[in-house]
């Protein structure tokens, strides 16, 4: 980590195709700051990022290349983990969980908490699931009014109660009842592949965007 004389930025060095560099920076309720600076590491808000990542990480080598979604009301973290499937940690790594499932692809590529229904969603390769307790469902043509199928699901975020998912195939809305497809068919949005979602305090929805037809989830 490189200090910049006269300025708050700091370079962070990339040592060999994006490795020694953290491909998410996230943070807790209480200001601590997660990274996958080497391995997964929380650090406090205290700590100079010049010393990020030297100390050893109490949960090892997680492999994941998308960020870990906790959970502030209960303690928890869950982590994308492309060897055992979806695994919960409480915050220092004390407890885990693994959920496993005989239809859920280990490779996840979007998580998220709809906090208000106890409820996991889980983006795949292979398509979209939700685990409530130690329930799974998984999503397809049979239960989404045909408008999700076994496709690479991109990103998820819950606003107001509303799943929103980004697809390979467009922005897919579910209020709970109803499922519904936008694409630039039938929609102003001006590319299908939705690579990122984003919800502000006043839910508005960002996405990021792209006119290929596929996304490389290692290294979006």
């Amino acid at each position: 980590v490189l200090g910049i004389p006269n300025s708050n930025w700091r370079i962070m060095p990339m040592v060999n195709d994006y490795e020694g560099i953290p491909r998410f920076i996230i943070q807790d309720a209480s200001g601590n700051y997660w990274h996958d600076y080497k391995n997964l590491h929380r650090e406090s808000n205290k700590t100079p990022l010049e010393e990020w990542g030297n100390t050893s990480s109490p949960f090892g080598s997680v492999p994941t290349t998308i960020p870990p979604v906790i959970d502030n009301k209960s303690s928890k973290i869950w982590l994308p983990n492309s060897q055992e499937g979806l695994t919960r940690y409480s915050l220092e790594a004390q407890y885990k969980t693994i959920y496993d499932s005989p239809f859920l692809d280990k490779n996840i590529t979007a998580i998220a908490i709809d906090s208000t229904n106890n409820a996991i969603w889980v983006g795949t390769t292979k398509g979209l699931a939700r685990l409530t307790g130690s329930e799974w469902t998984f999503f397809d043509s049979t239960n989404t009014d045909s408008m999700l199928t076994k496709e690479s699901i991109t990103s998820i975020i819950i606003s107001d109660s509303v799943v929103w998912i980004g697809t390979i195939k467009g922005l897919v809305k579910f209020n709970g009842t109803n499922w519904v497809r936008f694409t630039p068919q039938n929609s102003l949005i001006p590319a299908a592949l939705v690579r990122i979602l984003a919800a502000d305090r006043v839910g508005n929805l960002w996405m990021g965007l792209s006119n290929e037809t596929y996304v490389n989830q290692k290294h979006q």
